[in-house]
């Protein structure tokens, strides 16, 4: 991926480089004027692929226009006569380490968030196959990789708490990492209700399967999410399956009963609320 994404900006450099030689060159009014606005709109297009993606119409445009830049660039066929060389090693120490600079750039803005998104993919292949221990090493390698993208990190506290599922005895030294890594999304995101909502059911699940004194956490969490969505349906319908399994259908209710007005396609909270109205009386 590094080596695909580094070609198209060594060209872009090489054509820079040939653009600004011709610039300095005794040229016209109306060619110094075209190549450098044909300059400026490849730049621009670089500058926009940083940020974005290229799609088909602006990258044909840009190549033809670098197409067009180097025969602007040309010099005259009349001017046959080689200027002595001059030797600049400045120049050549200079062109490698912008050269360096625009690999370093590309790797990491690039190919690092590219081969972040490969590894989480696979260990949300893995964790569907069963295979645990893969999926916590690819989970590992995707936070390693781009540490500063909050999915990683909740990908990665799942693949803690599986393991803690998995092995019920060594559960003391995996749901700590896990709390951890949904720490470290929450630090990253603290304005997302979805990393509310996941901190939530990670402490609701810690005090039902583990017997854990975390259940004013959940409800904690629960409540920062609703406060930053509150009209999120899928909030209402989780905190009420968390009061539901605590058996206090009192509290679910009110939660059930706003999710399936919120939401009237969620058949999961119907089914939580049927509990809830029939524990009720």
């Amino acid at each position: 991926a590094c080596s695909f994404a580094a070609i198209p900006a060594l060209l872009a450099f090489t054509f820079v480089i040939v653009a600004v030689r011709a610039l300095r060159r005794p040229i016209s009014r109306e060619k110094r004027a075209l190549l450098a606005a044909v300059v400026c709109a490849v730049l621009g297009n670089v500058a926009n692929n940083l940020l974005s993606f290229d799609v088909t119409a602006t990258a044909t445009a840009t190549w033809l226009l670098m197409g067009l830049g180097v025969a602007l660039a040309a010099p005259p066929a009349h001017d046959n006569v080689a200027a002595p060389p001059r030797r600049r090693f400045w120049r050549w120490g200079l062109a490698a380490l912008l050269l360096v600079g625009i690999g370093m750039a590309v790797w990491q803005m690039n190919a690092r968030p590219l081969m972040a998104g490969v590894a989480a993919r696979s260990a949300n292949r893995y964790a569907q196959q069963g295979a645990a221990a893969r999926a916590l090493a690819a989970s590992e390698q995707a936070v390693a990789r781009w540490p500063i993208e909050p999915a990683h990190h909740l990908l990665l506290s799942g693949a803690y708490w599986h393991q803690a599922m998995a092995d019920p005895a060594s559960a003391r030294d995996w749901l700590p990492q896990a709390e951890a890594a949904l720490l470290a999304a929450r630090r990253l995101r603290p304005g997302d209700p979805a990393v509310w909502l996941h901190t939530a059911q990670f402490y609701a699940s810690v005090a039902q399967q583990f017997g854990g004194a975390t259940r004013g956490l959940a409800e904690e969490a629960f409540r920062r999410a609703l406060a930053l969505a509150p009209n999120h349906a899928t909030i209402y319908a989780a905190w009420g399956r968390f009061y539901l399994q605590g058996n206090d259908p009192k509290a679910a209710g009110p939660l059930l009963r706003q999710a399936v007005m919120l939401d009237g396609s969620n058949g999961e909270a119907y089914v939580s609320l049927g509990d809830a109205e029939l524990a009720l009386g």
